[in-house]
């Protein structure tokens, strides 16, 4: 069975952010070092505290989680074609839910770290995602910009493809290159 599904995650490939920590975060939190801005966001990403913390610049973080004009594109172009798309996610539930706002009709299922209450490369939130699609593993390309989600992926039998800015055999910079991937 070939690819039916195409799944992205938001940070790195549908949205133009390296780090959330280091390229957003640490703008609104400046006093706080990376380690610990970094453990108190992926406590709140899976749901589970620091909702009051990040609520006060909340508004202004947003503004950074703006999804490309390229993944607009190559999302309405992959429904147009016929492919299922999905998003799963390491953002918290309202983040995560304001992003999909802004592509909800180019994405058919969605997987929210601070909703599913773990994240990648948890296989929870991969499995989380194969039951709301009713996908096969065997049916997925994932797509992300970091290796050790990947991984996960690829060990419950999802095709994967990592998303760089640089060339590097095997990776796609431009998120139009999957479809060399896709056939």
């Amino acid at each position: 069975m070939g690819t039916r599904w195409v799944v992205f995650d938001v940070i790195g490939v549908l949205v133009d952010i390296n780090d959330i920590v280091t390229d957003v975060l640490h703008r609104f939190y400046p006093h706080y070092d990376y380690h610990e801005l970094r453990k108190r966001y992926d406590i709140y990403a899976e749901g589970k505290g620091y909702e009051e913390f990040f609520r006060d610049k909340e508004r202004e973080i947003l503004k950074y989680l703006v999804v490309s004009e390229e993944g607009r594109y190559v999302l309405e172009k992959l429904k147009g074609d016929g492919y299922m798309t999905g998003i799963i996610t390491n953002l918290p539930s309202r983040w995560g839910r304001y992003v999909v706002g802004q592509i909800k009709d180019h994405v058919d299922v969605h997987v929210i770290s601070g909703e599913a209450g773990v994240r990648k490369p948890n296989p929870l939130i991969y499995k989380a995602f194969l039951k709301l699609s009713g996908a096969r593993p065997e049916e997925v390309i994932f797509i992300d910009d970091r290796e050790n989600n990947l991984i996960t992926a690829k060990e419950i039998g999802m095709k994967t493809l990592l998303r760089l800015k640089t060339d590097v055999t095997g990776t796609v910079r431009r998120l139009m290159e999957i479809y060399h991937y896709l056939k």
